[in-house]
């Protein structure tokens, strides 16, 4: 017996439709569990530290692969990313972390960024898969389609998810008045429950 999507259920109440996306971040995998589909999605905490630009700053994104930090000129400010920290936690700021990303910063580009200035920290979870690349496409469930795993290149990807999501798209009776189709993306902590209907 197969079965379809019937509606999705979230702290806002229950939204009937007929096809919806999932991307939930690291909660993907978890919702997706709940109605038999496994996904190899793991969290994995990474942080990051925005700091003003100087006259040194690249204009090219640049990897460290031996260091495993990543340096972005954004505007007038630089963003530089990196550790992994993969062991499961609450994924509270670690201030030891935080200053083990800034001294390796420092050490790598001493004059790309003002240190000294106003530094903005974030840590977060990033929804990684086992050869780090996003799972894409349809589901076993019928109308429940996949978009996750991004990991820590989220917004790289995000260009190339969408151009593989484009012709799926137009294969679906998308009717956004009726909420027919729902994109299920994650802005904070709200539950969510999926619902299926069995089709003969």
């Amino acid at each position: 017996m197969a079965r379809r999507l019937y509606s999705v259920v979230t702290d806002k109440g229950e939204l009937p439709c007929d096809s919806a996306d999932l991307s939930l971040g690291i909660w993907t995998g978890h919702v997706a569990k709940s109605v038999g589909i496994h996904l190899p999605i793991w969290p994995v905490q990474g942080y990051s530290m925005t700091v003003p630009a100087t006259d040194f700053t690249p204009s090219a994104s640049i990897t460290d692969t031996s260091r495993k930090t990543v340096f972005c000129r954004i505007g007038d400010r630089l963003r530089i990313a990196g550790l992994a920290d993969i062991a499961p936690g609450e994924g509270v700021f670690k201030s030891e972390r935080f200053e083990t990303l800034f001294k390796t910063a420092r050490g790598i580009f001493p004059k790309a960024g003002d240190y000294d200035g106003e530094v903005n920290a974030w840590t977060g979870w990033r929804p990684v898969t086992p050869n780090s690349q996003p799972i894409v496409g349809r589901s076993k469930v019928d109308g429940l389609f996949l978009n996750c795993g991004h990991g820590s290149l989220g917004w790289t990807l995000s260009m190339a998810t969408a151009q593989k999501w484009q012709p799926i798209l137009r294969t679906l009776p998308i009717c956004l008045g009726d909420q027919r189709f729902i994109f299920l993306c994650f802005f904070g902590h709200h539950p969510v429950r999926i619902q299926l209907l069995d089709c003969r």
